[in-house]
């Protein structure tokens, strides 16, 4: 039924196709291109943003920067550090793809997903402190605003009607998922990308065939007691059929 629903969009000479996604209490909507007109509004919000927040005060991303390295927080060092991460995170995704071994391959699983985590914290050191630049909140505020235009539900129909109705819904957790869908859909990242990096793709890989060889084992246990059970119950049926001895009763005898 949600496969029906998928149409394919023709929007300014390009072929697109709407994303299903999926809320976190089983409610389906669906992504459609934004329209040239979607787009050019949502520029324009871009730029009422930015010019407010240069009124307010607030730092652009360069001038953050300068201040980043003044502090020693980016810089050199940063730097290093980030091709050292870079260059650790590529040498064992290459032993992950050549190890053969189930136990090398789950701790080499496990050793990326915690450079991954490494490396997202490091960057952190740049980007927690950038998400606060004009140029980042403008261009959140745009990405709303595409938000606000682009999701639709199962009947086809625009969940929001305005900018104002997105801001103003109080369902959050809707309007925070279908922010993040939108965010995905237009950098061209797939819905589930987090459960397809080459640890996760390995690590399922070895549960399946870890879950394959306990029952293959288990299939092997009833089989082998299938013949002792079938040799059981032929020998209670034998005994059953041997004739029971007839019971004598003692005549007594009489003394004169």
């Amino acid at each position: 039924m949600a496969e029906e629903k998928k149409e394919k969009i023709v929007e300014e000479g390009t072929e697109l196709e709407d994303r299903e996604f999926t809320t976190f209490d089983g409610r389906t909507f669906f992504i459609k291109p934004a329209s040239s007109d979607d787009i050019r509004k949502s520029d324009l919000h871009y730029s009422k943003v930015y010019s407010n927040c240069l009124v307010e005060g607030i730092t652009t991303a360069s001038e953050l920067m300068d201040e980043l390295k003044r502090r020693g927080i980016a810089g050199p060092e940063y730097q290093t550090r980030a091709e050292e991460l870079d260059k650790s995170i590529a040498e064992k995704l290459i032993a992950l793809k050549e190890a053969t071994d189930k136990e090398e391959k789950q701790v080499l699983s496990r050793e990326v997903e915690g450079l991954r985590e490494e490396i997202f914290q490091w960057n952190q050191r740049i980007n927690g402190p950038m998400s606060n630049t004009i140029e980042q909140i403008s261009d959140d505020a745009r990405t709303e605003y595409l938000t606000s235009c682009m999701v639709h539900d199962s009947e086809g129909k625009k969940v929001w009607s305005s900018y104002s109705d997105y801001l103003e819904d109080s369902d959050k957790a809707l309007t925070f998922k279908a922010r993040f869908e939108v965010m995905l859909y237009m950098q061209g990242l797939p819905t589930d990308f987090l459960d397809n990096t080459p640890e996760r793709i390995v690590m399922r890989e070895v549960q399946e065939e870890m879950l394959s060889e306990i029952n293959k084992s288990i299939e092997e246990d009833i089989a082998e007691a299938e013949p002792e059970k079938v040799e059981k119950s032929n020998d209670e049926e034998k005994v059953s059929e041997q004739p029971k001895a007839k019971k004598t009763r003692k005549k007594k005898t009489v003394e004169k």
